[in-house]
């Protein structure tokens, strides 16, 4: 679903919020409670003004069933605040839980190219800052809201007591309002300048954590710090501008407030000169004076919460709903339970982005459960395919079928649940050994963990460390060297157990002794698998049933190793240069 974010406004991101409440009676629980507390809120000035003159009338017994009264509502209004703070809280935190949900599913689902081109810094800031931050400004309109209601109610009460009084407040609160709009425009514009820059900063810092080792090795360090010192100042001067001008707001009002209340005193007086009015009922519209005094700084954060909520709202729905920046990857509608494993290109082209044409009319064909190679010169389109055959991007022209069916019209799960994919650099995810495991196969037993762990080579290693296999692994596996990386990897994908198997470099990080290992463990696969290996060491698919030579996005020859060897100048030079090393 394409939108338009001129079309979208406050009201629309609060239907959009109100969806995501687990129940609509709550809802209509709060409404009630908060009105219990703006009842006490009218009916305490009256008994405080009562307390007030008879006081003053030196009336004892009057004094004492008003304090008693008094005490009892007072501690009614803090059991009925308790209450509120309490569901709001409960409550806020089931829709922080749905709406972070709908955004990681929807995150998932964003292209390659978008991922690529928005960073992961920026998505990280979206899911998790912004959500909060969303959250925290709507919970904080309620309160505002309830300050609202409060003003309102109390000026019925005023009505009742004084209508020229009545006047003069309503007068001071149309004002204030009024202030409160002309700069929420600006407010706005500048909060969001402020969140799209701090993206920028925050995609940057996720750099630095992740980088942090290559900075160092490059001795990129100065560097970095520049660049980083740069766009902080650069944000924190937003940040300046941002709050220097509300505080020029906070100002302008809070003068606007104080001259008012000097000005009330003034004409309550002028009221009581008049005798239009006695001391008690004056006493009493102060005390709703004031209550609406207090409650308008509300109005100041209703704007700013207004303007947090659609700036946080805008960047949070602009991925759930594919805004035009935030493309989806597609799929079709056909869904196969269990591949077979054949697979074919058909004069594929294909490009990345606005760069030359990788692969240029590439065919070929792979029937099941054979072992394939795939060899070439770097950048000449070997991970490309496996980038395609996972559909991770969509091909230019021509077509890639998996069982005679083009990759366009089979579901996702058909593609990603039927392949396994053991990549150059695997990312290995911040939790224990095992959790790594349950991570891509929730229902994996102990004994697949272990035995995969065996047929990569990996065991003995684990079983060494202190913890075992509960040995928390750090984030990107850091822990762990190259070649440990890859066999965990290796591990990983083979509990998953899918008809395909796809090796992109998955030995090029590890000794002789454990390729050679690892190497076993392949041909242990062949004949029961669809096999693809894309390898620069050309002994890791010396036993294939195939292999591709592929020069200029083609495949120029096709054959056994022997064959190859002898028919292709540029695969017998390759393997010359591997022996030499």
């Amino acid at each position: 679903m394409n939108s338009k974010k001129d079309n979208k406004g406050f009201k629309y991101y609060i239907q959009r919020l109100l969806n995501y409440l687990p129940s609509k009676k709550i809802l209509i629980l709060l409404i009630i409670l908060n009105i219990i507390s703006i009842l006490f809120g009218i009916i305490v000035p009256m008994i405080s003004a009562k307390l007030i003159v008879s006081f003053s009338s030196n009336i004892l017994d009057n004094i004492i069933l008003i304090i008693i009264v008094l005490t009892v509502i007072r501690i009614l209004d803090i059991i009925n605040s308790n209450i509120i703070n309490y569901i709001q809280s409960i409550e806020t935190s089931k829709i922080i839980v749905n709406l972070k949900k709908d955004l990681a599913t929807e995150i998932l689902k964003l292209d390659t190219n978008t991922i690529t081109d928005k960073g992961s810094g920026h998505l990280y800031q979206r899911l998790n800052n912004d959500t909060g931050s969303l959250i925290w400004a709507s919970s904080s309109l309620m309160n505002n809201l309830r300050d609202i209601f409060i003003i309102i109610g109390t000026l019925i009460a005023i009505l009742f007591v004084n209508i020229k009084f009545f006047i003069v407040v309503l007068i001071y609160v149309i004002i204030d309002v009024i202030i409160e709009k002309l700069f929420t425009d600006k407010n706005t514009k500048l909060s969001k300048e402020y969140e799209e820059d701090t993206d920028s900063v925050v995609g940057l810092e996720s750099e630095l954590a992740r980088g942090i080792q290559d900075i160092k090795m490059l001795n990129a360090e100065h560097s970095f710090l520049k660049l980083l010192n740069k766009k902080l100042k650069n944000n924190t001067n937003k940040d300046y501008d941002m709050n220097n001008y509300l505080s020029k707001i906070r100002s302008i009002i809070s003068l606007f407030d104080n001259t008012t209340n000097i000005l009330i005193i003034l004409f309550l007086i002028s009221l009581i000169l008049d005798k239009k009015l006695s001391v008690s009922f004056a006493l009493v519209l102060f005390n709703y004076f004031k209550t609406i005094y207090y409650s308008t700084p509300g109005f100041a954060m209703i704007s700013k919460n207004i303007s947090k909520i659609i700036t946080y709202s805008d960047r949070i729905f602009e991925i759930i709903d594919s805004d035009s920046s935030y493309h989806k990857e597609s799929f079709g509608n056909i869904h196969l339970d269990k591949v077979i494993g054949d697979f074919e290109f058909r004069n594929v082209y294909f490009h990345y982005n606005d760069s030359k044409e990788v692969l240029k009319g590439l065919s070929f064909k792979i029937p099941h459960d054979k072992t394939i190679g795939f060899v070439g010169a770097s950048g000449v389109g070997k991970t490309t395919i496996f980038n395609l055959l996972c559909k991770m991007y969509d091909v230019d022209s021509g077509e890639i079928l998996i069982d005679n069916h083009n990759i366009k019209d089979l579901d996702r799960e058909s593609i990603r649940g039927n392949i396994t994919v053991i990549s150059q650099d695997p990312y290995i995810f911040n939790l224990s050994i095992k959790d790594n495991f349950k991570l891509i196969k929730d229902n994996v037993t102990d004994e697949e963990i272990r035995n995969a762990c065996k047929l990569a080579c990996l065991d003995d290693y684990i079983e060494s460390l202190p913890d075992k296999y509960d040995t928390i692994l750090g984030e990107d596996g850091i822990t762990l060297s190259g070649g440990q990386k890859q066999r965990l990897a290796i591990a990983r994908a083979l509990v998953q157990k899918t008809e395909i198997i796809l090796f992109d470099e998955a030995t090029s990080a590890l000794d002789n002794i454990t390729q050679k290992q690892i190497q076993t463990a392949i041909d242990n696969l062949q004949g029961n698998y669809t096999i693809m290996i894309i390898a620069h060491r050309l002994s890791t698919i010396k036993n294939c049933d195939k292999i591709y030579y592929l020069e200029d996005g083609k495949v120029s020859l096709s054959g056994t190793h022997e064959y190859l060897l002898k028919h292709s100048k540029g695969y017998r030079t390759l393997y010359n240069e591997e022996i030499e090393k």
